[in-house]
């Protein structure tokens, strides 16, 4: 839960602010039982230098703001498909890597929402294809893997839904030898929920 402004400068640069973020977090034991919920107030975020066509100078806004807000390139029919590429930044030690995929949409339908006429896509996401070096470890991975739906009002050119569920799985070896030697094995596995909706003046 949050609100999401943006302000665009004399550059014809936006700047995006994130604010009032609350975090609902759910503990889930090993048998996959619920347990405790926990809701949290979030520090605001701004990501600035987003250019008119939706991109980014960083790669990490770029993957969030493509994975929340994907358009068609192209005009398309309903039942039609088509992908918008992916890549997330992944860092394995001192190097730089790039998790590569994509969210694969379709066209379903129309539909309604506060008084909006929208476009209804659903979205499968995949980011999962890592090329790692062969002299860094196989148990370094990271992967994002989802499903969302996407209500556009296309008269209005605007997001006015979007809910979104991402996992996301990271695994991680480092090792150091010498006159002090480790080694540490470690994975995270993540599942959130993400529910956007349009606020009008």
């Amino acid at each position: 839960m949050g609100y999401l402004d943006i302000e665009v400068g004399d550059d014809q640069m936006a700047d995006i602010d994130l604010h009032d973020l609350v975090s609902t977090m759910v503990q889930f034991s090993d048998t996959g039982s619920s347990g405790d919920t926990l809701r949290q107030l979030l520090p605001a975020m701004a990501i600035q230098d987003m250019r008119s066509d939706g991109s980014f100078t960083s790669k990490s806004a770029d993957m969030l703001f493509g994975l929340l807000f994907p358009v068609p390139e192209e005009p398309v029919h309903l039942g039609e498909k088509w992908e918008k590429p992916l890549e997330m930044p992944f860092n394995v030690g001192a190097s730089q890597m790039v998790v590569k995929g994509q969210v694969t949409l379709t066209y379903i339908g129309h539909q309604e929402i506060f008084g909006h006429n929208c476009a209804v896509m659903k979205g499968e996401i995949d980011i999962s294809k890592l090329d790692l070096p062969k002299k860094v470890s196989k148990k370094n991975t990271a992967s994002v893997k989802g499903e969302a739906t996407y209500y556009l009002d296309t008269d209005e050119g605007v997001f006015v839904g979007i809910d979104l569920t991402l996992m996301i799985e990271t695994g991680m070896n480092q090792s150091m030898e010498g006159d002090f030697e480790f080694e540490i094995d470690g994975f995270i596995k993540n599942k959130s929920v993400y529910t956007l909706r349009l606020i009008e003046d």
